[in-house]
């Protein structure tokens, strides 16, 4: 048998991802996701059941929800979601300033190996790799007095921030320590992604809490470094512009622009745990046609 909490933090995960899903799918995709940590296929009877739609709905019927077929056919399995207690407030992220992408994934993106900062003047943000040469590590040295480093909020600072919100929702035993599971997992932004769609109704309060956070925090470091808070913002101005460049973004990139906007969101952990493999398989697959 797993470990208890595995399967669990498993189909949330993967119910997360597509929901509802056929049985026979699900279980092939269960299967896949225990190989893949080099762990033996999944077996029901180990836990003492027939059939695998009677472990779903005996052993974790507070997590998914499964609908029987009518006459013939497969289950169809969905992640259950409870609904958000009347007493709790509704908090929007659009209640919260308009942080630039820039400033935003500099001080979100917790990998340690990457140095960020702040060009107080033209109040543009400069990456460089620890280790590595660097064109930004040269101008930032030779202009110490004009930069301002950006220290990155932490994975386990994130963490935290996960945990405290669990706490602070209505949500069954199972649905609890499924969630835990996940958050046990190394933080990227992949896994805060799939907490976000496994909390279901809860997600927009999840979003809207963690922005208020980073916000929170991106105050506190520009008053210590006396820059201007409004200036790591979107004007009016630039919020239009947005909008405008996104619709002109859908109406005329090419698919391999689009995909590498997509990679520049990811970090480096991201792409060589998601992308890389996913590539390969297609191109394997394309190989053998």
């Amino acid at each position: 048998m797993h470990e208890p909490t595995l399967i669990p933090q498993l189909l949330t995960q993967l119910l997360s991802e597509k929901s509802p899903e056929f049985g026979a799918r699900l279980k092939q995709r269960l299967n896949a996701s225990l190989v893949s940590r080099g762990l033996s296929y999944f077996d029901e009877k180990a836990y003492g059941y027939k059939k695998f739609s009677d472990f779903l709905t005996k052993a974790h019927g507070d997590v998914v929800s499964v609908e029987l077929p009518g006459v013939s056919g497969d289950i169809l399995v969905s992640l259950r979601h409870h609904p958000v207690a009347k007493s709790e407030p509704a908090t929007s992220v659009g209640q919260q300033p308009r942080i630039r992408n820039d400033i935003w994934q500099a001080f979100s993106n917790p990998d340690p190996q990457r140095k960020r900062y702040l060009n107080k003047t033209t109040m543009l943000v400069s990456h460089f790799l620890q280790g590595e040469a660097s064109v930004f590590k040269a101008e930032i040295e030779q202009n110490l007095e004009q930069f301002v480093e950006i220290e990155p909020i932490n994975s386990q600072t994130q963490i935290e921030w996960m945990k405290g919100f669990i706490e602070t929702i209505r949500i069954t035993s199972g649905e609890k320590s499924a969630l835990e599971a996940l958050i046990n997992e190394p933080y990227s932004s992949s896994v805060n992604a799939t907490f976000s769609r496994a909390l279901g109704e809860h997600g927009v309060a999840w979003r809207s809490y963690r922005t208020s956070q980073i916000v929170s925090l991106m105050k506190s470091w520009a008053s210590e470094h006396k820059v201007q808070f409004e200036r790591l913002c979107f004007s009016k101005c630039q919020e239009e512009s947005s909008v405008t460049s996104k619709q002109v973004d859908k109406m005329e990139l090419s698919s391999r622009q689009t995909a590498i906007k997509l990679l520049e969101l990811l970090n480096d952990d991201d792409i060589a745990r998601l992308v890389i493999p996913t590539l390969l398989s297609t191109i394997l697959i394309k190989s053998r046609l």
